[in-house]
């Protein structure tokens, strides 16, 4: 069966490297082993946006899955190159190893820690954020000037978290991998390091202004542009306006979700507009309610 990777990774065909880079980083993270243990259903999901980012991260790749689609990456396939390097792309590369080498890990490190002493940012949250509109408005869509509370980078350490000046070192705990090992029995447990946070180094004088977070809560205020047609229901994504990361982590993103309201004499049947009462007034046009003389538009 073939595979849309840009809808795997959740992005559009078009899509920038940093964009495919900052939709893996998210994915691969909302499905990493660790954060989901025993969840079998998550490790497949992580082993397949490893797969495929490890195929639209380069760019000859990039170009044979666009020429042929994912059957160039399966066994067989035209992208073997007549000695199975095809298959090398759809199960050669170790999911681990993708997610290490993007994150800077490398050494057993992992999405909590540094990984050989590396500084592991952490990526912002998601926000979620509702906006009402009249019909009028969803008719002909409208420019909202939006403000919400939100984590943005601290201005005094530019998001590093650190003091100007201040020195970093490896933590001594977990030895800069950002996580520690806990045996019982025959079995082993990697959890977060305690001392670091999962940071896998610490900030000699941590900026007073963030706590060393490199973050602070704040107001934040964005021109959402809502397209005409939208409904109750319409989930809406404006890129990088969620959380900042921490420490210089990468941005979520916002969704918007628009609710309509009632109007008094119109109701909306799919792409029609109907009276309240059984009588239709008339069909959708090129902009469905520009031709109702009680709705302006």
């Amino acid at each position: 069966m073939k595979e849309d990777y840009y809808a795997m990774l959740g992005v559009a065909k078009g899509a920038t490297a940093d964009e495919i880079k900052k939709a893996y980083r998210k994915k691969a993270m909302e499905f990493h082993p660790d954060r989901n243990p025993g969840d079998k259903a998550a490790e497949e999901k992580f082993k397949q946006v490893s797969r495929v980012y490890e195929v639209l991260s380069d760019e000859p790749k990039r170009r044979l899955y666009d020429q042929q689609g994912s059957a160039a990456f399966e066994q067989g396939g035209a992208g073997a190159g007549g000695g199975g390097g095809g298959q090398r792309a759809q199960r050669g590369a170790d999911p681990m190893d993708i997610f290490n080498q993007m994150f800077g890990g490398g050494g057993g490190g992992d999405m909590f820690g540094g990984g050989g002493g590396q500084s592991q940012e952490t990526s912002g949250e998601d926000l979620r954020h509702e906006i009402t509109l009249t019909l009028e408005e969803a008719a002909t869509g409208v420019s909202r000037k939006v403000t919400y509370r939100k984590h943005k980078s601290c201005e005094k350490c530019t998001g590093s978290g650190a003091e100007p000046g201040s020195k970093k070192s490896r933590c001594p705990t977990c030895g800069g991998q950002g996580h520690v090992v806990r045996s019982n029995g025959f079995f082993q447990m990697r959890q977060v390091c305690p001392s670091c946070g999962g940071q896998g180094e610490r900030i000699e004088k941590p900026c007073r202004g963030c706590a060393g977070e490199g973050r602070v809560v704040g107001d934040h205020t964005v021109d959402l542009r809502i397209p005409p047609g939208v409904d109750t229901g319409t989930r809406l994504r404006s890129s990088n306006n969620g959380s900042a990361g921490r420490r210089n982590g990468a941005a979520g993103d916002l969704y918007v979700e628009i609710t309509i309201q009632d109007h008094e004499l119109f109701e909306r049947d799919g792409d029609d507009l109907a009276c309240a009462g059984p009588r239709k007034v008339f069909d959708r046009g090129p902009r469905w309610p520009h031709r109702g003389s009680e709705i302006k538009g």
